[in-house]
């Protein structure tokens, strides 16, 4: 496999509505069509599923997704607005704590479980 070039991550960018910002072959700095930027190896522009992960994260979720896994724990999601799986929103548990945390922060509870969760919100608050 060739090594990519310059040139290959500028043509990648414009393939999916982006532009390659960098002007020589280090690590790229790129922009998505809706004006994110980050900074990441040509290979992975090449290989990735996915391409803006600002994008792939908030197109994942909705605001209503957040608040059925909130009821679906007995608690509730107070934000009104979602922007991405790794925003903070604001949660109020069964037992009327509230607290903000990532949708992906919250919904990763269920694999600690609830009593790791209470412990660490008591240490932490």
């Amino acid at each position: 496999m060739r090594k990519l070039t310059i040139n290959d991550a500028c043509a990648i960018a414009g393939k999916r509505g982006g532009l390659c910002l960098s002007t020589e072959y280090v690590n790229a700095n790129m922009q998505c069509a809706n004006s994110y930027e980050w900074t990441t190896s040509l290979n992975n522009i090449n290989n990735s599923k996915t391409w803006c992960s600002y994008c792939a994260n908030k197109a994942s979720h909705t605001i209503e997704d957040a608040k059925q896994v909130a009821f679906s724990k007995n608690g509730e999601c107070l934000s009104k607005m979602y922007d991405n799986s790794f925003s903070p929103l604001s949660w109020r548990c069964s037992e009327r704590h509230e607290w903000n945390a990532s949708f992906n922060t919250y919904t990763a509870l269920d694999k600690v479980g609830k009593y790791v969760f209470t412990m660490a919100y008591k240490k932490i608050f």
